[in-house]
C-alpha cells in the first residue's frame, strides 16, 4: 500500500515540503524530479541548507533525554507523569528570553503624597507603592513596545528572521483599525522577514496572558508551527485624572520570546520557564468595573468602579484556585497511585483523596502538618520508600512562588492572603480546634468560625461546581489584617521577591504580570531551579487566569542582559508639580494631528524609539535616541 512521507522541493530561492507517494522502494515527488527512485533505495528527504529569510524551516537530529543535560536538571522526582527521565529536551516548549522597558522619568510616591495633600499613608501605606513611573508625550504604546522588542532581538542576538509570531497584549488603542503588531514589522524590515503571524489581544489587563497562551500554542501546533520563535509582547501607559487615582498608574512594556530549543544557532537560549500542561484555570464574567467607551475619544482616561473592580480581582482568584488546586491534586494522584499500590499502603485511595492537597502553606508548621499526617495514617514496606514518595508528593503539590497581576502592592498582599484563606478553610474542614490550625492567632479562629462558607470540596473543584467564599469576607477588615499579619512571613518567601518592580514602575496593566515575573527570575535565580511558579493574571471586565510555570534550569541567561534593579536605580526622579504638568502635557495632545512632541529627547534612555511627529493624517513617525551598548 502507498504511503504518504514529507519530502522537501526546492523551485528557484523557494523551498516548499510536499506530501508524497512512497511504494517499497522509491520515493517520487510530484513536485521535483530529483526525488525519483535511486537504484533502489529510498531518496533522502532531509532539508537544504539554510537561505536567508524565507528558509527557516530546519531539520533537528533527535535530541538527548531530558535526563540527560546538566541544564535541565530540575531535581524533579523521576515518576511517570509530566516530567518523566524519558521526556524530550526539544520538544519543550517555553519561555527563553524575557525584556522589560519602563519610562526614566519617575515620581516618588511619598512626594506625590504630600503634594496632594492626602492622608498620610495613602499612597505608601494604603497603596503598598513607592514611586510610579510615568512618560510624556514622546512616548505612547507603539514607542514603547518597539525598543523592548528591538532590545531583546539584540541583547540576546536573535536574527529577525527567525521570528514567526508576533502577537502583542495591550489595552491601549492608538488607532481603531491598525493593530500594534503591523508598527511592529517596521523592526523587521531589514531582515525581508515579512512573513510573521499575529496580532493584537485587546483586553483591559489580560491581553498579555491570552497573547502567551496564542503563542505557546502556536509554537506546540503540528499544523500551525513552522519551527521558528514566537514573540509574545505587552504594553500599557495607565493615566487616571487629577486625584487620588491618579496615584495608581504607571507604564511599561515586556517581551518573551517563546519557542523550543535550537543548540545549533542558539546554544545561549533555553526554555527556562515551561507552562505545566492541565494546570491552568480561567474565569469569565460580563462586568463594567473599568471599561474606556469609544465615545470618550477626548480622554484616554477610563471609567473605573474601584470596589467593584476589587471585588471581581478576589472573586476571580478565589474561584480559579479553587479550580486549579483540583487540577494539581488530581495530577498528583494520577502521578502517585502506582507508587503507594507498590509499596502496599493502607487504603490507598483515601490517602489520596484525603492527603494530597495543594497548597500554598505547604512549607509552613500548618502544612507541615498535613505532611506528617501522611506518615501517620500510612503503613509502608521500610521507611525510605515512603520518604520517596512524600518527597514526589511535596514536589507535584507544592507552590514555590506566587506572581499576581499588581494594580497596586496592597491589592497583592490581600490576594495572597486570599490564597492562604482558602488553604486554611480547605485544610481545617471547618474544624477550628484541628491541629492544623494551631498556629494561627485565636481572634482569626474566632472570625473564621462565625458561619463562614468554605471552599469547594474535591469533588467540586473537580465538576467546575465552585461557590465562592461568603461576600463578607470581601470587605471584611479585621480578618484581612488579621491575615496580612499573620501571613506576611509567607508572604516575604513566596510573593514578595516578584513584587518590587510593580512598587517601583507602577502598574503597567498588561505587562504588569510578566514584569514581576521577570523580577522573580532577577532576585531568586538559581533558587528557583525545579521549582514552581503560580501565576494569577486579570483584567477588568471581566477575564482571568491561574496557570503554573516550571523552572527547568537557570534563569542566569534571562536576568544577566537585563539588568533590573541597575536601571531602576538609575532613573531620574522628578517633582510632584513636574509629574502633574507632564500628564497635562499628554492630555492636551491626546488625539491631535499635525503635532510636534515637546518633551525633550535628551531625557530618553539609550536605544528608546521616541515619537517624532504626527502628521495631518494621524501618521505617528519614530525615530530610536541610538542603538544600545553592546549590541
Amino acid at each position: 500500500m502507498a504511503k504518504l512521507a514529507r519530502c522537501w522541493s526546492r523551485r528557484g530561492d523557494e523551498r516548499k515540503m510536499a506530501l508524497v507517494e512512497t511504494g517499497n522502494s522509491t520515493v517520487t515527488s510530484p513536485k521535483e524530479s530529483t526525488h525519483a527512485s535511486n537504484g533502489g533505495e529510498r531518496a533522502p528527504c532531509s532539508p537544504p541548507p539554510r537561505t536567508p529569510c524565507s528558509d527557516w524551516r530546519r531539520h533537528t537530529p533527535v535530541p538527548a533525554p531530558l535526563s540527560s543535560s546538566p541544564y535541565y536538571d530540575s531535581g524533579a522526582p523521576a515518576i511517570d507523569g509530566l516530567y518523566s527521565t524519558s521526556a524530550d529536551l526539544r520538544s519543550l516548549v517555553g519561555v527563553m528570553a524575557i525584556e522589560v522597558y519602563f519610562p526614566q522619568q519617575a515620581v516618588r510616591q511619598a512626594e506625590l503624597e504630600r503634594y496632594d495633600q492626602a492622608p498620610p499613608g495613602k499612597y505608601t501605606v494604603g497603596l503598598g507603592q513607592e514611586a510610579m513611573a510615568f512618560c510624556g508625550d514622546r512616548e505612547d504604546v507603539r514607542s514603547m513596545c518597539m525598543t523592548v522588542v528591538q532590545t531583546l532581538m539584540e541583547k540576546h542576538r536573535v536574527d529577525y528572521n527567525d521570528i514567526g509570531r508576533l502577537e502583542v497584549g495591550t489595552e491601549t488603542i492608538l488607532d481603531k483599525a491598525k493593530s500594534v503588531k503591523t508598527s511592529l514589522m517596521t523592526l523587521f524590515e531589514q531582515s525581508g522577514n515579512f512573513e510573521v503571524e499575529g496580532i493584537d489581544s485587546n483586553n483591559a489587563c489580560y491581553a498579555g496572558t491570552n497573547a502567551l497562551f496564542n503563542t505557546i500554542a502556536w509554537c506546540e501546533s503540528a499544523s500551525l508551527h513552522d519551527g521558528r520563535f514566537g514573540l509574545v509582547v505587552c504594553g500599557d501607559i495607565a493615566v487616571y485624572p487629577s486625584g487620588a487615582a491618579r496615584a495608581t498608574g504607571g507604564a511599561g512594556a515586556v517581551a518573551l520570546l517563546v519557542g523550543r530549543a535550537d543548540p545549533g544557532r542558539y546554544p545561549h537560549l533555553r526554555p527556562v520557564l515551561v507552562l505545566e500542561p492541565g494546570l491552568k484555570s480561567s474565569h469569565c464574567e460580563n462586568t463594567w468595573d473599568f471599561f474606556k467607551p469609544i465615545m470618550r475619544e477626548d480622554t484616554e482616561y477610563p471609567i473605573v468602579h474601584g470596589d467593584e473592580t476589587i471585588g471581581c480581582y478576589m472573586r476571580a482568584l478565589d474561584i480559579c484556585y479553587a479550580k486549579f488546586s483540583g487540577r494539581v491534586e488530581r495530577q498528583a494522584r494520577e502521578a502517585l497511585r502506582p507508587c503507594l499500590q507498590r509499596l502496599a499502603v493502607r487504603d490507598v485511595e483515601a490517602v489520596l483523596t484525603e492527603r494530597m492537597r495543594c497548597a500554598v502553606l505547604e512549607g509552613t508548621e500548618m502544612g507541615e502538618a498535613e505532611w506528617h499526617a501522611m506518615v501517620t495514617d500510612t503503613t509502608a514496606v521500610d521507611g525510605e520508600p515512603m520518604r520517596q514518595v512524600l518527597q514526589r508528593w511535596r514536589y507535584w503539590t507544592r507552590v514555590d512562588y506566587t506572581v499576581f497581576h499588581a494594580p497596586f502592592n496592597k491589592l497583592v498582599r490581600k490576594s495572597f492572603a486570599r490564597l492562604v484563606l482558602n488553604d486554611v478553610l480547605r485544610l481545617a474542614r471547618g474544624d477550628m480546634s484541628s491541629d492544623t490550625l494551631r498556629t494561627m492567632p485565636s481572634a482569626l479562629k474566632r472570625i473564621l468560625s462565625h458561619g463562614q462558607q468554605h471552599p469547594a470540596s474535591a469533588v467540586e473543584r473537580e465538576s467546575h461546581r465552585v461557590p465562592a467564599l461568603s461576600p463578607t469576607l470581601l470587605r471584611d477588615k479585621p480578618l484581612t489584617q488579621a491575615l496580612l499579619q499573620w501571613c506576611a512571613p509567607l508572604y516575604d518567601r513566596k510573593c514578595a521577591p516578584s513584587a518590587e518592580l510593580a512598587r517601583q514602575i507602577g502598574n503597567a496593566y498588561t505587562a504588569s504580570l510578566f514584569g514581576n515575573l521577570l523580577c522573580l527570575l532577577c532576585r531568586e535565580r538559581d533558587a528557583l531551579i525545579g521549582r514552581r511558579i503560580v501565576m494569577f493574571g486579570f483584567g477588568s471586565g471581566m477575564a482571568a487566569s491561574m496557570y503554573s510555570l516550571r523552572v527547568m534550569g537557570s534563569p542566569d541567561a534571562i536576568v544577566q542582559p537585563v539588568r533590573l534593579f541597575e536601571r531602576l536605580a538609575a532613573r531620574t526622579f522628578v517633582s510632584p508639580a513636574a509629574f502633574h504638568r507632564t500628564l497635562a502635557l499628554r492630555e492636551r495632545a491626546h488625539g491631535a494631528c499635525d503635532y510636534e512632541p515637546q518633551d525633550a529627547v535628551e531625557q530618553l534612555e539609550r536605544g528608546t524609539y521616541y515619537l517624532r511627529r504626527i502628521g495631518t493624517d494621524g501618521i505617528r513617525y519614530y525615530a530610536r535616541v541610538e542603538s544600545i551598548a553592546g549590541a
